[in-house]
């Protein structure tokens, strides 16, 4: 079953799920970071680099969507090109 983490709430559930009961400090050397590290990552001060990704078998991916301002520079710029 894929798992998606679609915001940094999410993502730390899942870290907390992998860590289960093991201390802090073993679950951050099993990541291959410091215990520090690992603690900015749960305290919000710091995002999970790509090692630290790495070593959960995660990717990130970055989305972006559309607001509806968007939407209306994009309809307004469809009106102006057929005026031509």
């Amino acid at each position: 079953m894929p798992y998606k983490a679609m915001n940094i709430e999410e993502l730390l559930s899942l870290m907390r799920r992998l860590q289960g009961d093991r201390e802090g400090r073993e679950f951050a050397q099993e990541l291959g970071i410091s215990e520090s590290y690992l603690s900015d990552i749960y305290n919000h001060r710091r995002e999970p680099g790509p090692s630290v990704l790495s070593a959960l078998c995660l990717t990130r991916k970055t989305l972006y969507t559309a607001t509806p301002e968007f939407e209306r520079r994009l309809a307004n710029a469809g009106k102006r090109s057929s005026k031509k």
